[in-house]
């Protein structure tokens, strides 16, 4: 990948330093909390209408085309929830909440639209890195005990929970180790390495040790194994695919969280089949054995947007208390309220993403690459672009390197 060049850039529109500012808050609040991450993406909204304005009384007001995919299969996935509504089995409250839950998909197109310079991508990644350094900072400093204003109260500090939780912490930590990791040749050389390899030490073991998320451990273990793939000469890489397996069996060992953890699923699977749904594996099994039974009733269109929790309560679930919103699972959710239609919108926009990147320079191609396997691997147990803040991270990461292919 070229080095940034130092030449300065005049935005073609008068309001892009505030569509900076909207930028940078974005990526900085993702890592700070959900009501953080409201706020900015209030002034994303804001700094779109303010460059559309600023072009249109410019006379510059055009369609303009990226050459993506992406956008295109956005659009159409999000119209085909959109239309869901019409049929919706869903309350009257939630069908839309739920569609503007699905809908946060338009952070992503909207990052690159706010855009207009290759140094402007790489600033908003480096805003990412930076809040979620602090996360990675603070999380060992509630570990060593130190008390933290900022932190969150409902976890204990032993298990370093700064804003997020269990689950979505490890998993931003490891996606900000995938931006350093494979965008390293941006850093100068005279901090590079002391900067790549102080992030990977206490962000690794950090994820494996202090960390108590499952599933930020898995995604841990695929992004070692993909850093480690794309550094082998090809004829090795087919090793690669034994790496996570070697390195969860090498942790077990020396990880008691990450050995409990692992048990732990083991153990659930064995209490579901004994009619047992007390536990969290036990309840993910029957939102999944809930869901494929919805979508036997309704293969092809669904039961509309925000129709989830309420065949779940039909179909006779085991949570009868408080139900969730969604099945943990991303795949099954748009199966459920879009049917094997909305399905197959979801696919086609991971396909686009994997199409698109290969316009990409290599290190942001394998860094966008990566983040798209993250994201799959994590939806196969979690709706991670269905949450708010988690979805918002993702979109952001993926819309800032889709425009590190911009003018310089």
């Amino acid at each position: 990948m070229q080095r940034l060049d130092n030449a300065s850039f005049k935005s073609p529109y008068l309001t892009h330093p505030f569509s900076m500012a909207a930028l940078y808050c974005l990526a900085v609040s993702v890592s700070m909390g959900v009501a953080l991450v409201s706020i900015s993406k209030l002034l994303v909204v804001l700094a779109i209408l303010a460059k559309l304005v600023s072009l249109w009384r410019a006379g510059e007001l055009r369609w303009a085309r990226s050459g993506y995919f992406t956008f295109t299969a956005i659009a159409i996935g999000l119209a085909w929830l959109y239309l869901s509504l019409l049929w919706s089995e869903g309350g009257d409250g939630e069908r839309m909440v739920s569609f503007m839950r699905h809908a946060r998909l338009w952070v992503l197109p909207a990052v690159y639209y706010l855009i207009e310079t290759r140094r402007d991508a790489f600033k908003v990644l480096v805003a990412l890195v930076i809040g979620q350094i602090f996360v990675v900072a603070s999380s060992w400093l509630l570990w060593l005990g130190v008390p933290l204003p900022w932190a969150l109260t409902v976890y204990h500090s032993s298990m370093g929970v700064v804003f997020a939780s269990t689950l979505e912490q490890p998993v931003m930590s490891t996606l900000m180790l995938v931006i350093l990791w494979f965008l390293r040749a941006e850093i100068p050389q005279k901090w590079r390495q002391a900067v790549v390899m102080l992030a990977v030490v206490l962000t690794i073991t950090n994820v494996f040790f202090v960390m108590t998320g499952r599933t930020g451990y898995l995604v841990m273990l695929l992004a070692i194994s993909l850093a480690i793939y794309w550094l082998l000469p090809k004829k090795l890489r087919p090793v690669a695919v034994l790496l996570p397996i070697v390195m969860a069996i090498s942790l077990s060992f020396v990880s008691t969280r990450f050995q409990t953890k692992m048990a732990e699923i083991k153990r659930d699977v064995l209490e579901y089949q004994k009619g047992s749904f007390d536990t969290s594996q036990a309840q993910r099994l029957d939102y999944w054995v809930k869901s494929l039974e919805a979508i036997q009733d309704k293969p092809l269109i669904g039961h509309g947007a925000g129709s989830w929790r309420m065949n779940y309560i039909r179909l006779g679930g085991a949570d009868k208390v408080n139900p969730p919103s969604n099945p943990h699972q991303q795949f099954l959710l748009w199966a459920v309220e879009g049917g094997l239609l909305g399905l197959a919108f979801l696919l086609a926009i991971f396909a686009m993403i994997y199409h698109d990147s290969h316009r990409l320079d290599s290190a942001a191609q394998q860094a966008l690459r990566a983040t798209l396997a993250i994201t799959i691997l994590m939806g196969m147990m979690n709706c991670p672009l269905f949450g708010a803040g988690m979805g918002e991270f993702i979109f952001l990461i993926m819309g800032a390197l889709l425009a590190t292919k911009q003018r310089q």
